[in-house]
């Protein structure tokens, strides 16, 4: 079973260079709303995890960047669980406007301590990322 996760954005004025262009690094801020907004779905906030001292660093990233987005300009960000170890997991994204995928990025996102010791990523967000495997053909 499929599941698509997408969330709703609006490009603003700061997100923006001279042009009205998005600044090619605010993608990866984009990617990190999403992602935080994704993993509060699990039923724990990224705040609990916060106060747990756990943590979650981006590790690997590739990107493509395929269209521009404008300001003003609303836009979609969707996530996708692409695989699941026991301390990182790995996320695709598309950024979609008018349907028409604009951005695609990959990460790797490890979980760790204060002190950027690996740790064991929480079991009941374990639960919730296998659940939320997507079988991704990209």
């Amino acid at each position: 079973m499929q599941i698509k996760n997408q969330f709703f954005y609006k490009v603003y004025f700061e997100d923006t260079d001279a042009g009205g262009v998005v600044y090619y690094a605010n993608y990866l801020k984009f990617l990190e709303r999403a992602r935080t907004d994704f993993l509060d779905q699990s039923g724990l906030s990224s705040k609990h995890y916060y106060n747990q001292k756990i943590f979650f660093a981006v590790k690997k990233m590739d990107a493509e960047y395929i269209k521009p987005l404008f300001y003003g300009e609303m836009f979609i960000c969707e996530v996708f669980v692409k695989k699941v170890k026991n301390a990182s997991f790995e996320l695709t994204y598309n950024i979609l406007k008018n349907e028409q995928i604009c951005f695609k990025a990959n990460t790797t996102i490890v979980s760790i301590t204060k002190n950027f010791k690996v740790i064991k990523i929480p079991e009941k967000l374990k639960i919730f990322l296998k659940n939320n495997i997507t079988l991704w053909n990209n």
